[in-house]
């Protein structure tokens, strides 16, 4: 769906866009008082972070040459590895001397500097048409179908 939606509006404003989505609801989480708050909003937050991490092949794809993006991919992928592979290492770390909450919060400000880089560095064309003209074309029954599927 990300991908989709960033082939009708743009790459920079869906990243952006999931970005935005990932830090609030990571704020979203750090102030939950139920499991049941903090289960759906992690659902949410899941929404940004899988466009997050598409939206980075896709524009990885449209601005590395073909000879070097095998090389950039591998990056990509690496970078998402280690930081799966290291991060329950820190939250545990940080867990014992802070409550769960700050992990959530912690994400604020690494997300608000990826968002100033994107704003400033990431200069991708921009379809022009009209926002309704733009939604009009999204596979909205394949999309739900592929996500109830999931």
């Amino acid at each position: 769906m990300s991908g989709h939606f960033a082939q009708i509006c743009g790459q920079r404003p869906t990243i952006l866009e999931a970005l935005v989505l990932f830090t609030a609801e990571s704020t979203v989480c750090g102030s939950a008082r139920t499991m049941t708050m903090l289960m759906a909003e992690r659902s949410i937050q899941g929404v940004g972070d899988g466009g997050i991490q598409s939206l980075a092949n896709i524009i990885t794809a449209d601005l590395v040459p073909l000879s070097q993006r095998g090389l950039f991919t591998a990056i990509i992928g690496m970078t998402f590895s280690v930081c799966a592979i290291i991060g329950p290492f820190i939250a545990g770390a940080l867990t014992q001397d802070a409550t769960w909450h700050w992990l959530f919060y912690m994400n604020l400000p690494l997300y608000g500097v990826s968002m100033v880089l994107v704003l400033l560095f990431l200069q991708l064309r921009t379809p022009t048409e009209n926002f309704w003209t733009k939604l009009s074309r999204m596979d909205w029954i394949g999309n739900a179908l592929i996500i109830g599927s999931t």
